[in-house]
């Protein structure tokens, strides 16, 4: 699920942001302007900002994890975003964020286990710092891709079971 998921992400290479909200905004707009009316992405944002609030997404080494439980929504959906300057998100270590991975999730049983499943697997594939200086340093989406399809610790990813 990991794998699919990141080779069909959007992909957002300046992410930027005064703010938690802004940054979250940020993200979202990584999404293609058609595929939710502005309406769908201010609800999304708010989703986004409450579940920042009940505590950060930022769970270390420059790596955020931004989610929401979207009702109607079939399957997972994502946006992999980078800063180039590191957004400042409450992180657990005190670090500044370089790497997002927003994702969004049915609301329901199988997207709470989607979720496990994925975090999971992102946190072994994003902990490895050479790989998150490559996604820095990437000046394209073409780059960024390759970085996913290049690094083993991606496919390596896939084949891990969540218990």
């Amino acid at each position: 699920m990991f794998l699919p998921l990141l080779r069909k992400a959007f992909l957002k290479l300046d992410v930027s942001g005064q703010g938690k909200r802004e940054v979250l905004k940020s993200l979202l707009d990584g999404f293609p302007e058609n595929h939710f009316s502005e309406e769908k992405k201010e609800w999304l944002l708010e989703l986004l900002v409450r579940r920042e609030e009940a505590g950060t997404t930022a769970v270390g080494d420059e790596l955020a994890l931004p989610h929401a439980f979207v009702e109607g929504l079939e399957t997972p959906q994502a946006v992999l975003g980078i800063s180039r300057q590191g957004e400042e998100m409450g992180a657990l270590d005190g670090q500044r964020v370089y790497v997002f991975l927003l994702v969004l999730l049915p609301d329901s049983e199988a997207g709470r286990l989607s979720k496990r499943a994925i975090f999971r697997k992102a946190l072994i594939a994003f902990s490895d710092r050479f790989i998150r200086q490559r996604l820095r340093q990437a000046l394209s989406p073409q780059e960024v891709r390759e970085v996913i399809e290049q690094e083993e610790i991606f496919s390596r990813t896939a084949s891990i079971t969540v218990s």
